[in-house]
């Protein structure tokens, strides 16, 4: 069980307010919210913790994996707070503990929310953002909703310029499957496919000087996008 607080947050003079859970003995996650006229709630989030699959004692950077997404998901909260931006939805920008070690914070959230019959429209999820060879945007197909999938492949070419490329983790590699599980509509989009992902992640070499920075604006320039869409379906 969670237990949670909520604060007040200066977002550029923004409504945003921000939310604490605490998962027992296994972290914390976070959710900024800018409510929206409608109770309804559009979700975009990232994991912040990382691992070092080498040492679970050791150094564990997580530039890519997933300072990456953490940093798009923010970026994207700058500029909605900046704007003033008023949502028809409410808007929720989740940061979750607990990935690594099994989707826990993602999981605690999403059952939760599901517990208290909370309605969530769509979760959008940015796991590894930071890395591309191919210069790509890769959206998931498993372990999504499938309406909401199709949704995200035909915004990538509107509010990016990069082109959009499908793949399959082949199990719940991140913390849309949680999303899913609980019951909500969900979507992955990373920064390329499974085999041609950072091949630095969960060691001491994902570090800044790994990232693709531009690549990672192109995902914040997709979730301001799809927020903005989003916020009066």
């Amino acid at each position: 069980m969670s237990s949670a607080k909520a604060s007040g947050a200066d977002a550029g003079s923004s409504n945003a307010r921000s939310r604490e859970h605490q998962q027992g003995n296994q972290g914390r996650s976070y959710t900024v919210t800018i409510p929206g006229t409608s109770t309804d709630r559009v979700v975009v989030c990232a994991h912040y913790d990382s691992i070092n699959s080498q040492s679970v004692t050791g150094r564990a950077p997580g530039a890519d994996d997933n300072a990456s997404g953490v940093a798009t998901i923010l970026e994207a909260l700058r500029v909605m707070a900046v704007a003033k931006y008023a949502p028809g939805n409410t808007l929720e920008f989740h940061f979750y503990g607990g990935e690594e070690g099994g989707l826990l914070g993602a999981r605690d959230v999403f059952n939760n929310y599901a517990a208290n019959n909370v309605n969530v429209l769509a979760v959008v999820n940015q796991d590894m953002t930071g890395y591309s060879d191919n210069n790509v945007i890769a959206v998931y197909q498993d372990f999504v909703d499938t309406s909401l999938t199709a949704y995200m492949q035909r915004l990538v070419p509107v509010y990016t310029s990069l082109p959009v490329v499908t793949d399959r983790c082949g199990y719940g590699c991140s913390d849309h499957a949680a999303a899913r599980a609980a019951g909500y509509p969900a979507a992955y989009v990373c920064a390329d496919t499974m085999t041609s992902s950072s091949p630095y992640i969960h060691t001491t070499s994902d570090t800044a000087q790994t990232r693709f920075y531009a690549h990672a604006l192109q995902h914040s320039r997709l979730t301001v996008g799809f927020l903005v869409e989003a916020s009066f379906w």
